[in-house]
Order: structure tokens, then C-alpha cells, then sequence
């Protein structure tokens, strides 16, 4: 195989890296013979991305690869690579990836903020993203930036200001912006630099009516308008209640005469006008002629059938623009791209009365559900779910004719399940054997009260135990004789004592997430767990450098946590 692999040429191999990430192309090729190596130590299109990442992989990356190899890098601080931009800045500085195009960074903190200060020297760079957990860092970015989104993280608590950076960033050669967050005052200023912008998804929040009076006048020291052919709007409420008119809308939309794909969402209180289907075909009629794809939702109206009604005229079902309310009539969207990707089963179909979508058309909504919760209900539905990919159960009795369980990936068993640990390894085995995460939310399983079947899941390879922390009178039930390949462990415990204990457990451990609740807190003597702590009270790091894992802890609101990132101990051996 070695010989036949030294007949490719290496453009060959150039062409297969390129569709893979760093990690992925020296676990699979490195040291295979020295010609391959060869090729490897002179390819210049590697990607990195450390979301999610093993530690073994992310050492080996820091390792074997060059900072003038590397085009694309993906840096995260998430609970699963706690650290990493920190590890990463210790070996290099951002100055040295002199061939780097695009940088993605996910709730990096104050000490690795410096990367954004340096930016600007890196003459390649055409695609920055940042994902927020706290504070908007300073950004320098180089002037060759195309595109560029900030954007907070789903779980943050903070609202970040975009303002300050706005002047330090070069506008002109964007194509592509994306802010979470945005003034109108602030977004008059990029649109005169932004001259090339096609797409835009932006957030408008109005700390008073002033601000939101902007729209109605908002293009009008403009000299040039924006070829926009991509919109996202959301308006939302800030400070104080607001009420969005039409003339707000008509306001900012006007110009926008080039616009191709259009979405709104607007989740403050709308004037009737606002909403009404007639008015909304004339403006597009007059103003928005290229208009292909329209899709809106509205949370905070108030409508009757006769809205409704009129969204079923030919403008709207010839252009497919298909439109649904609930049934209280207190939103309108367009469907099946804002029909819910997360419901709980209900054997009751759509209503034709609260759509405009035909009968034989209500199934591009079923098939947008990827997440299903499912209980008691035994009453067989006419509709099928067939494209979910995690569930969570709370009853056995299942019609596989009514859900699809073919593309299940993850499975969460429901507290108020009254399934035993057993029911559930043999369910998983015999019905949905492609899952890989699992959660378990009932109480610890009972070696002498239940006789549990010897079957072993190695395909689970994420483990949830929500209720770990309750008192229980064994911690050594032996988890990883069941789950003996689970590299991903997400606990709630009582102690720090308990977290060696999971180490321990599950030895193909290679990240933990370990919650404490604020019942079990003591404020007057706070948490304290060190490298040098779990070393010496963990088997499984006793022999360890502290180079080979990552601690940390995160003290937010009323939720403690620690993360734990620990290099394989396959390659600690080696």
C-alpha cells in the first residue's frame, strides 16, 4: 500500500487535503512514509478548526504545522476546548500566519483579544467572525476584509455595543456584514464606506423613539444607495415599548431596488398596516420588482382570518410565498421556512384554516421538524415526522409508521420517564442504534434493585447525566461498562469530589463538563480545583504533565461550572 501510495502525485493529495480539516489530514496521513510527510510539511492549505477539537489533535496541529501553511482558523473557548485561544496564542503570534484568509473566533475572553488588535497585518485576510459570550473586543482588521459577522452567542447575557469599532474598520471592500447588534445612526455611517455590499443581516434595537424615527429618513443623506441583494432585518424592543409603522419600513426598504432574497423579523408591536397583505404587494410591486425569495415573521399581532385570507390571492401562491399564524392569531409567518424545528408530538395536524399552504403541502412543514418531544400521547397522527434527528422520550409506546427514527442522532429520556436503565440500553440497541449522544435525565441506575441486560453501546459517544448530583449511596455504578467509548461527558454534581471519580470512569474521556448548582455552593467558601488538584486526586492524570489537560472555571450567575480538556490516553502512552 506504501509503494502504490508514492505513485500519486502530490496534486493529487493537494486536491483531497483541500477537503479536509488540519486535525483530520494528519490524523490519516502523517507518518505513513516519509514521501507523504514530505507533501504534508509543504502543503499551504491547511484549515484549522478547534471547535470541538480532541487535545490530542489540537497539540499535534500546534506540533506539525506551520502558521504560513495555514489559510482558514477556527479558534474556540467553548466548555468543550476551554483555553484554547490562550494555549494557541502562547505558541504563536497572529502576525506569523501570513497566508490566512479566514479567521473565526468563538467566545474568546480578554486575554486573547490582542489577536484582533493585530489584524490588520495580515494583508490576506478577506472573512473575520466572531462569536461574543461577553464583551465586543477591539478590532483592527486588515483592509482586504470582504466579510465580516459579529454576532453574540446563543447563551450570552450581554448586550455588546458595536459603535467604538465601526471607525476602525475598513468598510469598502465588504461585501458580506452581519451584526447582531446595531444603531440605526451607526449603520447610516458603514452604508457611506460600504459601497460594495451585497448582503446584510442586522439587528435593530431603539432605546427610544427618536432612534426608531431614524428608518422613515434613513437614506436620506445618502449619496449613493447600496446594491443589496441579500437583507436579514430584525427589530426588536430595547429600552422601551415601540410600535413599528409602515413608514418606518417603506423608510429604510425604499432604495433597496436590487434586493433578490429578503427576510424580516419583527418582534415589537406592528401597526396593522404593517402586516396587511395588500399594502405589502403594491410596495414590492413598485419598489422590490427582483424580489425572488420574502420571508417574514411577526410575533406581535393581531389578526383574524380575513388577514389571513388575503395572503391567498394569486400574487402570493404563484411566487410560493406561503403564509401561517397560531391559533390565536398573535403571529404571522411565512411557512414551511418559520415552521418550528423543535415541537412536542401532537397527533392533531395543521389546520388549513391557519395556513395558506394546501393539504397535500403541509409536509414541507413536518419535514422541517429535526426535533421531536414525545410523551403520552398514543393517538396515531395522519402526519409523519420523517427527518428527526433528536428526541426525547418519556414513553416506549412509539409508532414507527408515525415517526421516523432512521436519522436519530441524539436521545434524551425524560425525567418523568418511568423507563428502568435497562429498557433504555435495549431500546437504543434494537431501535435507534445510530445514536451517539445520549442524555439521561432519570435517577442513577441500581445494580441490585434491576436486573440490567450485559449490552454495551460503543457508539455513544456523548453522555448527559443532568441528575448526577442527586445524593446517591454509590458513585462507582460502572457507567463505562455500558458506555465504554463516550468521549463527551456533560454531569451535574454535588462536590468536586465526584469529578475524579467520573475521570476515572470513563477513560476515553477527552472532554468533561462538570455543573454545580447553587444549592450545593457554599459563597463563604468558594470552589477551588487546580491542575495540581485533580492531578493528584485523579488515577487517570496521576502520571500526567499539566501540559496534557486544561482546567477551568466559570463562575456565571447562579450556575457554576467546570471544564475539563484532557489529551487521549492512547497518545499519553505513546
Amino acid at each position: 500500500m506504501s509503494s502504490f501510495l508514492n505513485k500519486l502525485p502530490c496534486e493529487i493529495y493537494h486536491i483531497i487535503f483541500d477537503y479536509f480539516w488540519a486535525h483530520e489530514i494528519l490524523h490519516s496521513f502523517l507518518n505513513i512514509n516519509d514521501y507523504i510527510d514530505s507533501i504534508l510539511f509543504n502543503y499551504q492549505n491547511y484549515k484549522i478548526n478547534g471547535q470541538s477539537i480532541r487535545k490530542s489533535h489540537f497539540d499535534l496541529i500546534c506540533q506539525k504545522i506551520q502558521p504560513n501553511q495555514v489559510t482558514s482558523l477556527i479558534l474556540s473557548n467553548d466548555n468543550h476546548t476551554p483555553n484554547q485561544s490562550e494555549l494557541f496564542r502562547s505558541r504563536f503570534s497572529i502576525e506569523q500566519f501570513t497566508r490566512l484568509r479566514a479567521f473565526k473566533s468563538i467566545e474568546i475572553d480578554d486575554e486573547g483579544a490582542s489577536y484582533f488588535v493585530d489584524l490588520y497585518k495580515l494583508k490576506h485576510l478577506i472573512s473575520l467572525e466572531i462569536i461574543l459570550r461577553d464583551k465586543l473586543p477591539f478590532i483592527k482588521p486588515s483592509p482586504s476584509l470582504q466579510r465580516l459577522i459579529i454576532k453574540e452567542h446563543s447563551k450570552s447575557y450581554f448586550n455588546y455595543n458595536v459603535d467604538p469599532i465601526i471607525t476602525t474598520i475598513h468598510f469598502e471592500h465588504i461585501g458580506h456584514l452581519t451584526l447582531s447588534t446595531c444603531s440605526c445612526k451607526k449603520l447610516q455611517e458603514i452604508f457611506r464606506r460600504a459601497i460594495h455590499l451585497i448582503s446584510l443581516n442586522v439587528t435593530f434595537t431603539f432605546a427610544d423613539k427618536k432612534q426608531m424615527a431614524r428608518l422613515i429618513n434613513f437614506h436620506q443623506k445618502q449619496s449613493k444607495i447600496i446594491p443589496l441583494k441579500y437583507l436579514s432585518l430584525t427589530i426588536g424592543e430595547d429600552v422601551i415599548p415601540i410600535t413599528i409603522a409602515r413608514a418606518h419600513l417603506e423608510g429604510f426598504l425604499t432604495p433597496f431596488t436590487c434586493l433578490q432574497k429578503f427576510e424580516l423579523f419583527i418582534y415589537c408591536h406592528m401597526k396593522p398596516e404593517c402586516y396587511d397583505a395588500d399594502r405589502w404587494k403594491i410596495f414590492i410591486v413598485n419598489n422590490l420588482s427582483r424580489l425572488t425569495t420574502f420571508n417574514f415573521k411577526f410575533s406581535d399581532v393581531n389578526i383574524d382570518e380575513n388577514v389571513l385570507d388575503k395572503y391567498r390571492q394569486p400574487f402570493w401562491m404563484e411566487k410560493c410565498w406561503f403564509v401561517a399564524t397560531n391559533e390565536n392569531y398573535s403571529s404571522l409567518y411565512t411557512v414551511p421556512y418559520f415552521f418550528r424545528t423543535s415541537t412536542k408530538y401532537s397527533s392533531n395536524s395543521i389546520s388549513s384554516k391557519y395556513t395558506t399552504l394546501s393539504i397535500k403541502q403541509h409536509i414541507t412543514c413536518y419535514d422541517r421538524v429535526i426535533e421531536l418531544e414525545f410523551d403520552s400521547d398514543h393517538r396515531q397522527a395522519l402526519h409523519r415526522y420523517n427527518n428527526i434527528e433528536k428526541i426525547s422520550l418519556s414513553s416506549l409506546n412509539i409508532d414507527k409508521d408515525v415517526i421516523g427514527l432512521s436519522k436519530v442522532k441524539s436521545l434524551v429520556i425524560k425525567e418523568e420517564s418511568q423507563w428502568t436503565f435497562g429498557k433504555t440500553l435495549l431500546f437504543i440497541k434494537e431501535e435507534i442504534p445510530s445514536v451517539d449522544d445520549l442524555c439521561l435525565s432519570g435517577p442513577h441506575p441500581n445494580l441490585d434493585g434491576e436486573n440490567i441486560p450485559d449490552i454495551s453501546l460503543e457508539q455513544i459517544n456523548i453522555l448527559t447525566l443532568p441528575a448526577y448530583e442527586e445524593p446517591y449511596d454509590d458513585d462507582c455504578f460502572p457507567w463505562s461498562q455500558y458506555f465504554p467509548c463516550v468521549e463527551r461527558l456533560i454531569a451535574n454534581v454535588n462536590s468536586k469530589t465526584q469529578i475524579p471519580v467520573l475521570i476515572d470512569e470513563f477513560r476515553s474521556m477527552v472532554s468533561g463538563v462538570f455543573y454545580v448548582d447553587s444549592r450545593f455552593i457554599d459563597r463563604k467558601n468558594p470552589i477551588e480545583i487546580t491542575s495540581e488538584w485533580l492531578i493528584k486526586n485523579t488515577h487517570r492524570l496521576r502520571n500526567r504533565n499539566l501540559n496534557d489537560f486544561v482546567c477551568k472555571i466559570n463562575d456565571r450567575l447562579s450556575r457554576f461550572s467546570i471544564c475539563v480538556w484532557l489529551a487521549d490516553d492512547k497518545d499519553h502512552k505513546l
